[in-house]
């Protein structure tokens, strides 16, 4: 049985008690995109449920697992046709961790399967398999081609992701020209690896940005080229 109103809910008082983030949502009727993370029957779907209801807006249940793109994209449609506008749609995509947990159950299932199948029992039989032994089964395989092939077209060539990415490209660049140029830009414990244990520099530079957080690598480079910035 659900709770059929918000105050039969029981839990999350820090999201839902007065004056809290959720409760100040539904008081504008008003609500964002989130995640709602837990494991099965914490109550995911029916805060999801009451969200929608107390918030006038629609809910649409859709489950990555159960589910593939045609349903997705005819759900998409239904909400349009409901709210043109898009002002008080709500749809629950279960699928970030869903969709992990379903391709990693597939993956260790066949490859059991198939290491029961070859007769592995050591590492010299996986050795001598002389193939790939993980792999999805074909009907996973296919879908998480599928998967890929939308990342490809609506994220990785997405227009604003390429711009980013050279971007992004450009700042590593010249902060690498200019730690090479000028080597005690960087700190004196990474310069500490050339002059203490000999390694070339271009290796102690390459290192030094490849462990670079990206807000650290923006900041870097702002101090370095903005004449505003404190150094």
């Amino acid at each position: 049985m659900r709770p059929l109103g918000l105050s039969e809910f029981v839990g999350q008082e820090h999201l839902l008690g007065p004056g809290k983030l959720l409760n100040q949502m539904i008081a504008a009727h008003t609500l964002h995109s989130m995640v709602l993370w837990g494991p099965p029957g914490s109550g995911k779907t029916t805060l999801a449920h009451l969200l929608a209801h107390e918030s006038g807006a629609n809910f649409i249940w859709f489950s990555a697992v159960i589910c593939g793109i045609a349903e997705l994209r005819d759900a998409a449609e239904a909400a349009r046709e409901a709210d043109p506008a898009g002002q008080s749609r709500v749809g629950r995509y279960q699928t970030v961790i869903r969709m992990i947990d379903a391709m990693s159950t597939d993956l260790m299932t066949h490859m059991a399967a198939e290491l029961e199948r070859l007769g592995i029992r050591s590492v010299d039989d996986v050795r001598r398999a002389g193939r790939a032994l993980a792999s999805f089964s074909p009907p996973m395989a296919l879908k998480v081609e599928e998967l890929k092939q939308i990342m490809r077209e609506r994220l990785y060539r997405q227009s604003r992701v390429s711009r980013m990415t050279e971007k992004a490209g450009r700042v590593l660049v010249r902060l690498f020209e200019t730690y090479m140029a000028e080597p005690r830009q960087m700190p004196e414990h990474i310069l500490a690896r050339a002059e203490r244990d000999g390694e070339p520099i271009p290796r102690v530079v390459a290192d030094y940005i490849a462990g670079m957080t990206d807000r650290f690598a923006l900041d870097e480079y702002r101090k370095l080229f903005d004449p505003d910035e404190r150094v």
